[in-house]
């Protein structure tokens, strides 16, 4: 052993003594009788320390070990609770990921329902005014527009001369009578209802309506007047409608002032 092993030793050994007589003194300084005779020594002034308040190296290792016990327990607890907050926090994002979805495919049905909706409303409220026509109106439709079931009014439309004969039938009952009567306004609704059915069931739109108004000037070439020919168009009573290429087929039908 040199000189430094030696010394250090030596340094070691005389601390152990030290907290050794460290510790034989806060014992006997517990000692009530030691206490009191310390007191007649030295007089009842003197100071003499609460030795409730050190505590053995034994004592300070036993506490110390069991703070680091609890501080592992905590830390375990720690980790335990992160871990479950992180699952916990997982699952709260897939929950709301699940709302989401549903939310979408709620509101997706919603507009389907309401697609659904609005298409069997208009079906039904045009075959319903088919039905309010007189009994000989719908005689004379016989031809072109049958309607003893829903189904078959709608494939009627879906006919190649539906549209020009529909649209005759109607024109020359107006031109006739030189006005529109109860059943030619039912008439003029159904057939604008059934004009778009029926450009829906073709690859292509294939005809399109006139757009006219009341207060244009009557023209020849695009117009057809149950009186006066000439002036502003005081009325459309039955638009005419053009092919796709823009040429006109059908004009429409108007009253001149």
């Amino acid at each position: 052993m040199d000189k430094n092993e030696k010394e250090q030793y030596k340094k070691l050994k005389d601390e152990k003594k030290t907290r050794k007589f460290k510790e034989r003194l806060i014992c006997l300084l517990k000692d009530e009788d030691v206490r009191r005779c310390i007191s007649e020594i030295f007089g009842n002034d003197t100071h003499i320390p609460d030795t409730d308040k050190y505590i053995s190296e034994e004592e300070y290792k036993n506490a110390v070990a069991e703070k680091n016990a609890e501080i592992s327990r905590l830390n375990t607890l720690i980790k335990d609770n992160t871990y479950r907050i992180s699952e916990l926090e997982k699952n709260a994002e897939n929950k709301d990921r699940e709302i989401t979805e549903y939310k979408s495919v709620i509101s997706n049905q919603k507009t389907t329902i309401g697609n659904y909706s609005n298409r069997y409303s208009g079906t039904e409220r045009i075959y319903g005014s088919f039905l309010k026509l007189s009994d000989d109106t719908r005689s004379q439709l016989s031809g072109i527009l049958k309607g003893e079931s829903l189904e078959q009014f709608f494939a009627c439309a879906g006919k190649d001369d539906f549209v020009r004969r529909f649209w005759d039938f109607i024109s020359e009952r107006i031109i006739s009578q030189k006005s529109v009567s109860g059943d030619d306004e039912i008439l003029a609704d159904i057939f604008d209802a059934l004009f778009d059915v029926y450009n829906s069931s073709t690859l292509n739109v294939k005809y399109i309506r006139q757009d006219v108004r009341a207060g244009e000037m009557f023209d020849w070439e695009k117009h057809t007047s149950t009186g006066n020919s000439q002036g502003e168009i005081s009325a459309v009573l039955f638009r005419g409608y053009c092919g796709a290429d823009g040429k006109i087929l059908k004009k429409s039908i108007t009253d001149v002032y």
